[in-house]
């Protein structure tokens, strides 16, 4: 209920006993990760969470983050850069006699998990990373150490403005709308990367080649951006073809997270010729090249898999897109003994077992 009174809003009594009061501090990382304060959500260790000065509720999932992604959210810290907030809720308990308060991790649970591990030498950072490769804590300078302690995290605390505190659904819906947005997706990532060599390569030189124009201004355009995280994995699969310093088929991936830390990557004039080369190759191909079908997925994938370890698209793979063109839901008898991992994902080894079986349909076909 609504009442309105000499131009001002107000809430009413009912409202007012489930409001919510906010604040938002600064604390070193130091003081939310050290064990003494902070125990994660372990499998077999969940009593241990609910001590310490911040707590993981029961209803958080357990951490399940893989190495690469934690690798990155150490390397955030480790060059300043922000990371989201942590979200707590405040909690009174009698002690012996005392009041004292603690506080429950309602988002953030992982980052602090994560963040802990490094500082405990759990995990190293990333060795391909330039600025702090491979190194535990341990490794770190005095002052990269000091940096990491030293991070200023911001934390937004909230509390029931009534003693009788937080109700369970009321917390639950509060995270409902915190969680309902819609995350970035890859093709968004790479998009928001437009300063790196390696976007700026894709969008002002190799979609603007006069050869390749037609076929690819509209890839990577529009709201979704899609395509252009299937362009930037081409481009950089063949750059590195050589394998001199990561493997070409590792590159194959729309993956932003696989992919990121390779944006600063100059395109030499060698690998522009190389890969305009290429294209003109897959676009010689009877296969219907529309704006959808410009997937690493698809036929592109399978093409580009086939340059990187080749050095051409071999005729195998023109026989096998002019089945695609004449139905387009065509499988080789062969891909029946390829796992459903391989059948479908988007990462180069996988890709790269799907061009193995197309070769060997062919073989068997023209035997």
């Amino acid at each position: 209920m609504w009442m309105f009174e000499c131009g001002c809003v107000c809430m009413c009594a009912d409202f007012l006993a489930v409001m919510v009061q906010r604040t938002t501090i600064q604390r070193p990382l130091s003081m939310l990760i050290d064990p003494v304060y902070f125990t994660p959500r372990l499998v077999g260790a969940e009593d241990e969470a609910r001590q310490g000065l911040y707590r993981v509720p029961d209803h958080q999932r357990f951490p399940a983050w893989q190495l690469p992604k934690k690798q990155k959210l150490v390397d955030s810290v480790l060059n300043n850069y922000p990371i989201h907030a942590v979200i707590l809720n405040r909690h009174f308990e009698v002690v012996n006699g005392l009041v004292s308060e603690y506080f429950t991790v309602e988002d953030g649970q992982t980052r602090m998990t994560t963040l802990q591990d490094y500082l405990l030498g759990r995990f190293c950072t990333d060795d391909e990373d330039d600025h702090h490769p491979n190194r535990f804590f341990q490794d770190l300078s005095l002052e990269q150490r000091q940096t990491f302690l030293n991070y200023q995290i911001t934390l937004e605390i909230f509390a029931a403005s009534t003693e009788n505190g937080i109700a369970d659904h009321v917390i639950a819906e509060i995270f409902t709308r915190l969680n309902s947005g819609k995350p970035l997706g890859d093709h968004d990532k790479f998009h928001a990367r437009m300063d790196t060599p390696v976007v700026n390569y894709v969008q002002n030189r190799l979609k603007r080649h006069p050869d390749l124009i037609v076929s690819l201004k509209d890839v990577g355009d529009g709201r979704s951006r899609r395509g252009l995280g299937d362009l930037i994995g081409v481009v950089l699969a063949i750059a590195f073809r050589e394998g001199t310093v990561v493997s070409g088929q590792s590159c194959l991936t729309t993956s932003y997270e696989q992919n990121y830390k390779h944006l600063m990557t100059q395109i030499s004039e060698a690998q522009h010729t190389e890969i305009i080369s290429f294209f003109r190759t897959f676009l010689s191909t009877r296969y219907p090249h529309k704006t959808r079908h410009f997937k690493i997925t698809g036929l592109l994938g399978v093409c580009a898999s086939c340059w990187v370890r080749y050095g051409v698209i071999r005729p195998e793979i023109f026989w096998y897109a002019d089945q695609c063109a004449q139905d387009p839901h065509y499988q080789p008898e062969t891909f029946k003994t390829l796992n459903k991992g391989d059948l479908r994902n988007s990462q180069g080894l996988a890709i790269l077992r799907r061009v193995d079986k197309i070769i060997q349909e062919y073989t068997n076909v023209h035997a």
